[in-house]
């Protein structure tokens, strides 16, 4: 028996599980991997969004890799659900290729919380201090205010839907209300 704390794995996304839930809307099942987020991505004519990306630069480019290859070329957009670590502290892989927008609160809250959030995750043991290993802090290239966001992907809507404060100021969720998938 080990007098060792108990730490969390490595919060490595794994994209080799994507998965087509329906017609055009893919995930990349967390695993029921601590810190590791479910990857939504939904493909439309024109666009394709990616929702979450996970904790650190190397998952933040596994991510977007995976994303290319079902956006068949598409440009991308990509939003987080809220501004905690594992969902969107990957974001500096999509810099420069992909379109950011999330609501205001969460970027009110990475301002004001995310450097103190880098450091508290560290202490989470070495495979997340590793995840976040030269994370970069990226502010969205666009914000929202008020309850709702509309994206037009080519013959698919999809709405960020702003529900916080909850789990934080600014959650998010994202519904694609033509095939009411949440």
């Amino acid at each position: 028996m080990s007098d060792a704390p108990d730490t969390p794995p490595p919060p490595d996304v794994d994209p080799s599980g994507i998965a087509e839930i329906a017609d055009g809307v893919w995930v990349i099942p967390d695993r029921r991997v601590l810190l590791v987020p479910n990857v939504g991505i939904v493909v439309g004519q024109e666009r394709a969004l990616v929702i979450d990306v996970g904790m650190g630069p190397e998952n933040g480019r596994k991510v977007l890799e995976a994303a290319r290859g079902v956006a068949g070329g598409r440009p991308l957009v990509v939003t987080t659900t809220h501004f905690h670590p594992e969902h969107a502290f990957g974001l500096q892989a999509f810099r420069g290729e992909a379109r950011s927008v999330y609501n205001r609160a969460q970027l009110d809250e990475l301002r004001a919380k995310g450097e103190a959030y880098v450091g508290m995750f560290r202490t989470f043991g070495p495979g997340v201090a590793a995840a976040l290993e030269g994370v970069d802090l990226v502010e969205p290239d666009e914000t929202y205010d008020g309850e709702a966001f509309d994206l037009d992907l080519g013959g698919r809507r999809a709405q960020l839907l702003f529900r916080g404060p909850a789990h934080t100021r600014g959650d998010q969720v994202v519904f694609l209300p033509g095939e009411r998938i949440l």
